[in-house]
């Protein structure tokens, strides 16, 4: 780990010493008069500053004769820890990815209150066409909760179709499903369709409309996690549906709720993991 004396960059040193006893002597020069009046001693600041200088000059010093690999991989633990991934002749591209998955929360912040995501060299990227909660939170008038139940119950109606999951029993479908019946107190801006602009109170209606503005998110991210290398074209589709939504769910291991997030590493990470009542 020490290095030789030769190796050392002399140059460099008497620099960086030249320029401390440069800004030494300014140090004197403009508080002299001062430090006689407060502290009768004109050289207060100068024998301060020197001895700073000093303890700055001996950590220099031991910091020399380290090799510098090793800050290289201290700054692994202490500063980016995604440091060492720069090193492989791959463009960036594995740091890029990286940096990107732990860079997802402001990006959830963007779709839920600025707009569509996009990618663009590498960093995300957002317009100004409405985040999810002004285009679906805002307009539902408080019924966002029963809209979201309402899109959960469809689903697991067709995922019980196919045999794939049985978390909701058909009360609970049925349950879910009877939320789009009846109208509402409020009058609804239609925003997708022939009938973008109308209003209406009519809940089935207005269901309909927020499903169509719901998918146009779930695409958007699905458009980030594939560009991301998050998901492949082949494996979107077992994310794109009709009627989808991450709700949370019970985990078989530990039977606690979980739901979508980032650990502290990139190693062991699971999109998800096995449901009760899912296959």
């Amino acid at each position: 780990m020490l290095k030789k004396l030769e190796n050392y960059d002399l140059l460099l040193m008497l620099m960086a010493i030249a320029l401390t006893c440069f800004g030494v002597v300014m140090v004197y020069s403009s508080s002299n008069i001062m430090a006689a009046k407060r502290f009768h001693d004109g050289f207060f600041f100068l024998k301060r500053q020197g001895l700073f200088a000093i303890l700055g000059f001996a950590i220099m010093l031991g910091v020399m004769r380290i090799d510098y690999h090793f800050w290289k991989k201290m700054a692994v633990g202490i500063v980016d820890q995604f440091r060492g991934l720069r090193d492989l002749n791959d463009n960036g591209q594995a740091y890029m990815l990286a940096r990107l998955s732990k860079g997802t929360a402001g990006a959830f912040e963007t779709l839920l209150h600025h707009g569509k995501l996009s990618l663009k060299d590498g960093v995300y990227d957002g317009d100004q066409s409405g985040g999810f909660i002004e285009k679906l939170g805002v307009p539902l008038h408080g019924e966002l909760d029963d809209f979201l139940w309402w899109v959960a119950a469809n689903r697991a109606e067709g995922l019980a179709k196919n045999e794939r999951e049985n978390l909701f029993t058909p009360e609970d479908i049925a349950a879910g499903k009877s939320l789009a019946s009846g109208e509402t107190t409020f009058d609804y801006t239609i925003q997708t369709g022939p009938g973008k602009g109308k209003t209406t109170r009519s809940r089935a209606v207005m269901f309909s409309d927020a499903q169509r503005v719901f998918n146009e998110f779930q695409k958007n991210t699905l458009d980030m996690a594939e560009q991301s290398g998050l998901i492949d074209g082949a494996s979107r589709k077992f994310w794109e549906s009709e009627f989808y939504v991450p709700f949370y769910r019970v985990s078989e291991e530990d039977g606690e709720f979980i739901g979508a997030k980032m650990g502290k590493s990139l190693v062991r990470q699971q999109a998800f993991k096995k449901l009760k009542g899912g296959k």
